[in-house]
């Protein structure tokens, strides 16, 4: 994987980052690289199935299972996530390197490759998103962001199990946070819902490669 690495520094509560902070964390992080987007792009008619498809609504609940009515949120602090249980290294790997490759398909412009990472839902919500954006001829003749759009960096952390094989995490996208489901689907993690996180601020530094911390 070709990717800088960065230092995340996360001050809790809005708080200033200093060497003495007690509630600063550091977490790892990788600036991606083009090179990281390898996906196949959709179809043209896999990609015209999602502009046609309805956007799918949220399935109702069962007894005790919270996760259906996160699906419907917006925006959440991480009190109000779900618990899950911690994810083995094996997902945590695969959910990591998911974002990565997401990331590098979108800063490169691969915008039919970006959405071949997420589930049938998520992919129709995307293509809307790029025709909200006049970016629809991107999916065909793929040219990168603009820079004041490309995403600086991608950090993977608390990665938690949940019903219905999905796992949640939380992703740093250089300064904005967002917690993100992921669906086991035809034998390979997807994306599927985010919802916006709110009540940290980000500190970005960044190190040279060999001064980076390694991944946890």
């Amino acid at each position: 994987m070709s990717a800088k690495h960065l230092i995340l520094a996360s001050v809790l509560c809005g708080g200033i980052l200093t060497s003495g902070s007690a509630q600063a964390e550091t977490i790892s992080a990788v600036i991606p690289d083009p090179r990281d987007c390898k996906v196949a792009p959709l179809t043209e008619s896999e990609l015209e199935a999602a502009r046609s498809a309805p956007v799918a609504t949220v399935p109702i609940p069962a007894e005790g299972d919270e996760l259906p009515s996160i699906l419907q949120a917006f925006e959440l602090t991480e009190e109000e996530l779900p618990a899950g249980v911690a994810a083995d290294q094996e997902v945590v790997d695969a959910i990591t390197s998911l974002q990565i490759e997401y990331v590098a398909c979108l800063n490169a412009g691969e915008l039919a490759r970006a959405a071949a990472l997420l589930t049938p839902r998520e992919r129709t919500e995307f293509l809307e998103s790029v025709a909200g954006l006049e970016f629809t001829d991107r999916l065909t003749r793929p040219e990168p962001l603009p820079e004041e759009m490309q995403i600086p960096s991608v950090a993977v952390r608390s990665v938690r199990s949940l019903p219905g094989n999905r796992v949640g995490a939380l992703v740093d996208w250089g300064p904005e946070t967002n917690y993100q489901i992921h669906e086991f689907v035809d034998g390979r993690w997807l994306m599927d819902k985010e919802i916006s996180i709110y009540g940290d601020s980000m500190s970005v530094i960044v190190v040279a490669d060999d001064e980076a911390s390694p991944s946890p």
